[in-house]
């Protein structure tokens, strides 16, 4: 069992002991004296606080790991003198005063050196190296071995040979040289610590690419993996609006001769006219659904094709308000139009670009209560046209606000039609000749605005000409 030992700091006791045991080193004449000399020097100052005693945790300095010697030596004057010696180093010094407390310290902590004795009671210095190499984890760990009466070649020979020893010193020995010694297998510790902090932090720069090149991988397959979805969900719409399409067409036409027929027949049951006017109906809702359809898909698919020309900013909204008039109407909204009298012309799709500014109108005309307002308004604002479509209807909720121009999105209106899908297409096609949308509403029920820009067209003759009356203001 280790006791606890007096540091150097203890000067006189200290001091006595030193020299009481450089008296009972063996010596030899000239040299013995100097060594005994030598070693009574190291400690006569004696004012230095040396630790040479395990406390039972790993020493650091500034957040570093400090390198450690354990040395086992059953003399306490001994183990002060070997400290006070090691101590310029710059390690801290454990020591032990018999091998069952030395390896309980190397169960402990891990060493740079071990210092042994040779000659101990209980555990000799060459057991203590056995136990040490036949365990784990401090087998590797370098061995000193100190002796003052073993110099049997055989023995030396089997501790380098069968206990890995580095050294033997044999007392009574030289303070620089074994200040020496020590210092080359300190600097190794420290060369071997940099170069597992080096490689701990390599391996962690290499884990954290790994990770990172995880991460993008995983990414990467999911991106693909929702682009492929979002194929299968295009080709998917494409299908349904040509299959709904198809048996729609011989029924768009069988209604057509239905209405002639009854034309002609005057004396025609008003009950048959009503539901030849609700097949009708339904026949072309039925239709907006499945063009929605085939739209969203060819657009999301980049398979539309723009056919360009110019064309006036006035003649474009007053074929959407032709368009969507019987909507309006139905709903008795008032609708009030603000064009500029200068023509404003884009270079742009004529069909795609109604298209867009019919949805903007159904879209208001929809969702404002019977008897609403509606107003369009176009101005020319720097290089741009500035189209915008005022209601003040049922308005949009903040948290669909941002929503709204996604595909199946709709109000929470129990009286809402169609899949959701004509503000999708308006951004699209929106975008697709360089413009831009956006929606604004103050909330639920006070109403909505959704402004739309698009690019003038370059070096074209501006034409002075008025605006047509009707398209001036107009009353749904």
């Amino acid at each position: 069992m280790a006791e606890r030992l007096t540091t150097a700091r203890d000067a006189s006791a200290a001091g006595r002991a030193i020299r009481a045991t450089v008296t009972i080193l063996p010596r030899r004449s000239g040299r013995g004296a100097m060594l005994s000399n030598d070693w009574s020097s190291l400690l006569s100052g004696a004012d230095r606080n040396v630790p040479i005693e395990s406390n039972g945790q790993q020493s650091t300095v500034d957040g570093q790991r400090q390198e450690e010697i354990l040395v086992v030596d059953d003399t306490p004057a001994d183990l002060i003198a070997i400290t006070a010696v090691l101590e310029p180093l710059g390690v801290r010094v454990t020591t032990a005063q018999s091998g069952e407390a030395a390896l309980r310290l190397l169960v402990e902590r891990q060493f740079a050196l071990l210092i042994l004795d040779v000659n101990m009671p209980t555990m000799s210095g060459f057991e203590l190296a056995r136990r040490i190499r036949g365990g784990a984890p401090s087998n590797r760990v370098p061995i000193m071995f100190l002796t003052a009466s073993e110099r049997e070649d055989r023995r030396v020979l089997a501790a380098y040979d069968e206990l890995g020893a580095v050294d033997f010193l044999f007392k009574p020995v030289e303070a620089q040289v074994l200040r020496a010694k020590a210092s080359v297998f300190i600097d190794l510790a420290r060369r071997a610590e940099l170069i597992r902090e080096h490689e701990r932090r390599e391996l962690a720069g290499l884990l954290e690419m790994e990770r990172k090149a995880l991460r993008e991988e995983s990414l990467r397959r999911e991106m693909e993996q929702l682009a492929e979805m979002h194929r299968h969900k295009d080709r998917f719409l494409a299908v349904l609006g040509h299959e709904l399409r198809n048996p729609l067409t011989p029924l768009v036409a069988s209604l057509e001769l239905l209405r002639q027929k009854f034309a002609r027949t005057p004396d025609l049951d008003p009950m048959i006219a009503r539901t030849r006017d609700i097949m009708e109906r339904n026949v072309e809702h039925l239709t907006r659904l499945a063009e929605d359809l085939v739209d969203v898909a060819r657009v999301n698919s980049g398979k539309v094709e723009l056919r360009k020309a110019l064309l006036s900013i006035q003649d474009m909204v007053a074929q959407a308000v032709a368009t969507s008039r019987p909507l309006i109407e139905e709903r008795e909204h008032s609708l009030e139009l603000q064009m500029p009298v200068e023509p404003l012309v884009l270079n742009g799709d004529r069909v795609r670009l109604v298209q867009v500014v019919t949805n903007l109108l159904n879209n208001a005309a929809r969702y404002t209560p019977p008897k609403g307002r509606i107003k369009v308004c176009c101005e020319r604002v720097g290089n741009e046209v500035e189209l915008r479509v005022e209601d003040n209807g049922n308005g949009i909720s903040p948290e669909l606000l941002p929503h709204v121009f996604d595909a199946f999105v709709q109000g929470n209106e129990r009286h809402s039609v169609g899949l959701g899908l004509g503000l999708a297409i308006v951004r699209r096609l929106t975008t697709l000749h360089g413009g831009t949308i956006s929606v604004h509403s103050e909330g639920e029920r006070r109403g909505t605005m959704f402004t739309a820009r698009f690019p003038l067209a370059v070096d074209t003759p501006a034409k002075q000409r008025d605006t047509p009356p009707e398209l001036r203001a107009e009353q749904g």
